[in-house]
């Protein structure tokens, strides 16, 4: 992968700490005027920071550090924040399982509290938002609010585009433009063009739009299958399929997402993708009564026949198709000591619902089930 993120210009140029500085002094409850001159900084001198590297420049942003009680960036910091960064980055692009061990050294570099500390917030809010369910998210809006007002220049190539990324996570309805970042996309490196697709599509699944979904999540399969990043394509893939799911196209996901299934069950792979993709597989057996090919995938195909997803299916199709069964499956999550408290109380709400004890639109049901299980519940009575 060719190294998209670039932190040079930052120890190379003024123009980044003014940028910072402009930040601070802008929230400063003194105004820009005091400030300079209880500093001794020439006004002119200042507002041409950003276009020179003299020592008379670097005078000015020694004492602007001192005055926020930022830390000197050393330029022995290069390498460490460079390799740092673009492993980080590289680890992201293709979902490696092993991006959660740069976690300690982000949070050390923000922790240094030099003028490149929102680099790091940023990265580390990257970072907690990797494998966050849409539903959560909401939790890093105020660090997201905080990261914002740095969107006026200070994020250079590259680091513009992680932000563009989280922004389509994170920002309000409103301030979202589809048009708007269709445009913007154009200029971006192709190694995050996938990404921000993907993104897109993110936001679409949660404001319920699937036609759309399905078109940027297509984009962004091409995008990975082109680069052979195919984490990102299998990850890509499980979206397509809720999407496809959603709009009835379940004969397609049938036969795509078991080709998957089979690839994720033979190999030691990200357990979250065989799950999700196992979820969407079953969906669409119930949609198209396949009840069988449920049934023989848990008995002789699946490593886990004790989890989450195949008893909230299992009880699905007992209740379809055995009720007998479906009462002693009960009995079996009752007393079963494989599953998790968490998942005991998943299981026992859906139970409550197909016993006709609690209504379709119960709060719980509603939080902890997925969109397309949800539908199959509506219909199952």
């Amino acid at each position: 992968m060719i190294k998209i993120l670039e932190i040079e210009p930052y120890f190379n140029s003024n123009s980044y700490a003014k940028n910072f500085f402009d930040i601070l002094i802008k929230e400063d409850l003194k105004t820009k005027e005091s400030i300079f001159k209880e500093l001794k900084i020439p006004y002119m001198t200042y507002q041409r920071l950003d276009k020179t590297t003299t020592d008379n420049a670097k005078n000015i942003i020694l004492k602007l550090e001192d005055y926020f009680q930022i830390s000197h960036l050393s330029l022995d910091k290069y390498e460490i924040y460079d390799k740092l960064i673009n492993d980080f980055i590289i680890d992201f692009y293709y979902r490696s399982n092993n991006i959660k061990k740069h976690e300690a050294e982000i949070k050390n570099c923000i922790s240094e509290n030099n003028y490149l500390k929102p680099i790091f917030e940023m990265l580390l809010l990257l970072l907690k938002l990797t494998g966050c369910p849409h539903e959560l998210a909401y939790q890093y809006i105020d660090e997201f609010k905080s990261l914002s007002k740095y969107d006026n220049g200070y994020f250079g190539p590259g680091f513009k585009e992680i932000y563009l990324l989280i922004s389509i996570l994170l920002a309000d309805k409103k301030s979202l433009s589809y048009n708007k970042l269709l445009k913007e996309i154009n200029n971006v490196h192709v190694s995050l063009k996938g990404l921000i697709y993907r993104c897109i599509a993110s936001r679409l699944y949660k404001e319920n739009n699937y036609d759309l979904m399905l078109y940027f999540i297509e984009k962004s399969r091409n995008i990975f299958a082109s680069t052979s990043n195919y984490n990102r394509l299998m990850d890509a893939n499980i979206s397509y399929y809720f999407a496809l799911n959603m709009l009835g196209e379940n004969q397609q996901v049938y036969i795509e997402s078991y080709n998957q299934l089979l690839y994720l069950s033979r190999k030691e792979q990200d357990f979250n993708l065989y799950y999700r993709t196992k979820i969407y597989y079953f969906v669409a057996c119930m949609e198209l009564k396949k009840y069988e090919d449920i049934l023989k995938y848990i008995e002789i195909e699946d490593k886990d026949n004790n989890g989450l997803i195949n008893n909230m299916f299992l009880l699905l199709v007992y209740y379809v198709t055995n009720k007998t069964m479906f009462n002693i499956l009960i009995k079996e999550i009752e007393n079963s000591s494989n599953l998790t408290v968490e998942n005991k109380k998943i299981l026992n709400i859906m139970i409550s619902y197909l016993k006709k004890e609690i209504k379709i639109n119960n709060p719980d049901l509603m939080f902890y089930t997925d969109p397309t299980v949800y539908r199959i519940l509506e219909n199952i009575f």
